[in-house]
């Protein structure tokens, strides 16, 4: 009966001369009841002449490297099951400097401001897309940039959508990220007057049109249900109608009897509609649900 504690990576520190740091992750606890130690950051204690190692910063369950950062050995980078994380006074204050959906980093390198070549990525936003950062770039974003962050591809898209809708302004994915940064409050400037800059309308027209979709189904207002009815003359007019009622206007539907596990005399529908948002869906899902519809969103 034991607790297995698996140290994975060592980082030597010049925070102070002899500080080192441990990524662990618990893999297994036996013992019921005992409190298990966090997962995450250690630093070692060598007070009262016995080594310890004691727990510091957030507590994540897949961290696996840390480094210091060249001439900052108060600032620690680690990789994480969710994306590269900044570590600032020695550990105790955190900030995930990469999109969450980022998994299963193994290593994490923290350059001594010299151009590195990624690879190739996949994004709406190729304008920003760049492999290498340029030779004369890098210099003037290291003197004056205070803070890079990141946003993902879904975050972008609601961006585009905001802009399309509220400002009538066509952006390309790279010309809505700062926009998309300030919507998801990546940065702490809530209370001040900002001015964001939206550069480029270089978007394809199908792109576009996937991207309202998608928006649309993100703010609850393109819905698609799957109703169970009984399979006869009449039902799907009862259900339309109870539709329309509630001011819920029909795109698409789509039956199927051999599948969703429905009886011999039943069917399933599939009912794409356009809502007025989250609690119109529910008023609606409320009132077929009274009607004696079984209905479920298909997410």
């Amino acid at each position: 009966m034991r607790t297995i504690f698996t140290v994975l990576f060592l980082s030597n520190s010049i925070f102070a001369q002899h500080t080192m740091y441990v990524c662990g992750s618990i893999s297994k606890g036996f013992v019921v009841g005992k409190k298990l130690e966090p997962s995450g950051l250690y630093i070692r204690n060598e007070a009262g002449g016995q080594p310890d190692f004691r727990h510091v910063g957030f507590t994540h369950p897949y961290l696996v490297t840390v480094a210091s950062a060249p001439g900052d050995a108060a600032t620690l980078y680690a990789a994480a099951g969710n994306g590269v994380i900044r570590m600032t006074a020695a550990g105790e204050h955190w900030r995930i400097l990469t999109d969450w959906r980022h998994t299963e980093f193994q290593e994490v390198a923290v350059e001594a401001g010299a151009p590195v070549v990624l690879e190739a990525a996949t994004t709406i936003a190729d304008g920003i897309a760049v492999r290498r950062a340029g030779d004369r770039t890098l210099p003037l974003v290291s003197k004056y940039v205070d803070e890079i962050v990141t946003v993902g591809e879904e975050e972008i898209a609601s961006a585009i959508l905001l802009l399309l809708e509220s400002e009538k302004t066509i952006a390309e994915g790279a010309g809505a990220a700062a926009l998309a940064a300030m919507l998801h409050h990546k940065i702490g400037l809530a209370g001040r007057r900002v001015a964001v800059l939206v550069c480029g309308g270089n978007i394809d027209v199908t792109l576009l049109s996937r991207i309202i979709e998608r928006g649309l189904k993100k703010d609850g207002r393109l819905i698609r249900l799957r109703i169970h009815l009984p399979d006869h003359p009449g039902s799907l007019v009862r259900v339309a109608a109870i539709i329309a009622e509630h001011k819920a206007n029909i795109v698409q539907t789509m039956h199927d009897r051999s599948h969703y596990g429905v009886s011999i005399s039943d069917t399933v529908i599939d009912i794409q509609m356009e809502t007025r948002g989250p609690e119109h869906e529910a008023e609606l899902c409320h009132a077929l649900h009274e009607a004696g519809y079984e209905n479920e969103e298909v997410t």
